[in-house]
């Protein structure tokens, strides 16, 4: 998790104000539900009350019932305090179950609110923040939330009513109790002040711990056949334990202050009830106070304490509520860098053409570093582009370019003769089928998988495409057929079958403009040939451009675009291209002398 980010509203007295109009802006998610919130601050308003009159009724058994030795009003006025505590139960229940329900559609809503926001930002977005930790504040960071504007809000409210209340019936019982008690409490009061911000500090280390190692494991989950190709199983549980360690600490420091806390708060409050027994015996002997009045005020002074602590706690919620809300609103605050600007869409009964006119590109996150520099390119509907270079040319970003991932810092773009940006990003997108080496597969089925273009695909439909694609024969050896589970982004096929199903999603978008990425450089020779073979299908009648290393497989290209550095130094077909380009020329005579079929960054290197 971003260090920065999660210990922003502690330090500091400007994101102290950021963090405060964070909460501001999150109880505006409260307001429809305010008619609910009402009825269940009314019934916490019922409970603080009721308890105000049990230990009442407690001091009026003593003074009358036990001291005069009458049985039948003794009988009365238990049963009447049993009815009283009922009444607490059930009203008790009913705001814990609305205030609940009130809390997980919050939390529905916040969640889905965030999630659809994530999903429209733009790619640099994702490139500055790990998963782990998108994750969670999609999750932990809520489920926070949801749990302190609920349970946690619900007691300290419940406190500071029982404080007033108590405070009122003293001061109407015994001034000089009232004075003695209040100034015995102001220990416990000054304790929970100092401890709040302590617990909470502990809080936020142990939440910055906690994502660490959380992060921490989903990279080796993730990379685990690099570990153990590394044979690196103990550096990585030795890093673990170094991240559990962390964590391990912050929550021993935790216990530490709590148990200090904790132990401060019973002796400073207990010693309290002391001071109380003891001036209010004196009062007793003095005949200014009655033994019932005592044990009430007593009992009251118990519930005050207890309503001190829980007032404590709600305060170092209140902070860690703050922490947690405006790491949320920071995510709500991003905007993305590629947004709709008209709303034109592309007319598909008109003949395609492409222009790319000196574009020049960085990236955001490395702004000094151009990749691509003045580049200038001509596509015409149906023709056949290879895209070739060493690794880190630009050959990639000028996909991503065309698919409008990123905004053009110098020239243009512009699509049968409008600039791409006027163009409603998904009629913009839904011109061009990306197929890259590594193909992602979403968790589900077979059929999920293929159909994932759109929701309207029929079973029909995704069966022509299997058949267009030549996947008849490895979709019918397996045992669900198209109901069988992929795994984990495809985990349980083979690099193969993953880059059919994907050609087979390819197929039912239909396309006007095929991007192949490499799309066959990470397969065997037999997986390639099967590959090949579909991609000429697909290829039928459609604008493609392809980037390869490989020269053999776009030899046949009308034309073959070179670029270096992220300048494009030579075009032509590949006979041009073999007598007047020097990288080309090379990189043809090198994997011509029978190196291997599948060209890698040692080649690139051996180029330059």
């Amino acid at each position: 998790m971003d260090k920065a980010s999660a210990g922003e509203t502690v330090d500091g007295a400007g994101e102290k104000i950021e963090g405060y109009a964070s909460l501001k802006r999150l109880f505006v998610f409260l307001k429809p539900f305010a008619p609910m919130l009402t009825m269940v601050f009314l019934m916490t308003l019922s409970v603080a009350g009721l308890s105000m009159l049990i230990p009442k009724v407690v001091g009026d058994v003593i003074d009358n019932s036990l001291k005069q030795g009458n049985l039948s009003d003794l009988n009365s006025i238990s049963l009447y305090l049993l009815f009283l505590i009922l009444c607490m139960a059930l009203l008790r229940y009913f705001s814990s179950y609305f205030l609940g329900r009130v809390g997980a559609k919050l939390l529905r809503q916040l969640r889905s609110r965030l999630f659809e926001h994530i999903v429209f930002l733009s790619l640099n977005f994702f490139q500055k923040r790990q998963g782990g930790e998108l994750n969670a504040r999609i999750t932990s960071n809520l489920q926070t939330i949801q749990q302190l504007l609920t349970s946690e809000m619900l007691g300290g409210i419940q406190s500071a009513l029982q404080m007033i209340g108590i405070v009122v019936i003293l001061f109407y019982t015994n001034f000089e109790l009232t004075i003695i008690a209040l100034a015995a409490c102001l220990p416990v009061i000054v304790i929970s002040s100092i401890y709040g911000g302590l617990l909470e500090s502990s809080f936020v280390k142990i939440s910055d711990a906690l994502a660490n190692s959380s992060a921490n494991v989903e990279e080796v989950v993730k990379g685990i056949d690099t570990v153990q190709a590394f044979g690196r199983e103990q550096a990585e549980i030795s890093r673990y334990r170094r991240l559990m360690g962390n964590l391990f600490g912050a929550q021993m420091l935790l216990v530490k202050r709590e148990s200090t806390y904790n132990a401060l708060l019973e002796f400073f409050g207990f010693s309290a009830i002391a001071v109380v027994l003891w001036f209010g015996g004196k009062l007793i002997l003095n005949d200014q106070l009655s033994i019932g009045d005592l044990t009430a005020c007593l009992m009251y002074m118990l519930i005050f304490a207890f309503s001190v602590q829980e007032i404590g706690i709600f305060f170092a919620n209140l902070k860690e509520l703050t922490g947690v809300s405006h790491r949320v609103f920071q995510i709500l605050d991003e905007q993305p860098l590629v947004k709709d600007k008209g709303p034109a869409t592309i007319d598909r009964a008109r003949p395609l053409h492409i222009e790319l006119s000196n574009v020049s590109f960085s990236y955001p996150a490395n702004a000094g570093k151009t990749v691509l520099n003045d580049v200038s390119l001509d596509i015409k509907e149906g023709e056949k582009i290879a895209i070739v270079g060493p690794t880190g040319s630009g050959k990639t970003t000028l996909f991503k370019l065309l698919m409008r991932f990123y905004d053009l810092q110098d020239g243009s773009i512009r699509v049968n003769g409008i600039d791409q940006s006027a163009y409603r990003l998904d009629s913009l997108r839904n011109l061009f089928g990306l197929v890259s080496q590594d193909i992602f597969l979403f968790s589900g089925t077979v059929y999920e998988n293929i159909s994932y273009v759109n929701n309207r695909v029929s079973a029909v439909e995704v069966e022509d495409a299997i058949e267009a694609i030549g996947a008849t024969e490895f979709i019918d050896s397996l045992k669900h057929g198209l109901q069988e589970q992929v795994g984990v982004g495809g985990s349980r096929l083979s690099g193969g079958q993953r880059q059919l199903l994907g050609l087979a999603r390819i197929y039912l978008k239909n396309p006007r403009v095929l991007l192949l990425d490499e799309a066959t450089s990470s397969l065997d020779s037999e997986s390639e040939e099967k590959i090949q073979n579909s991609l000429k299908k697909l290829k039928e009648n459609r604008t493609t451009l392809v980037i390869a290393h490989r020269l053999a497989t776009v030899v046949e290209s009308e034309r073959i675009v070179v670029l270096q550095g992220g300048n494009i130094i030579a075009m032509g077909d590949h006979i041009h291209l073999i007598k007047n380009c020097e990288l080309y020329s090379k990189y043809w005579r090198w994997q011509s002398r029978g190196a291997d079929p599948v060209i890698s960054k040692d080649i690139d290197l051996a180029i330059n």
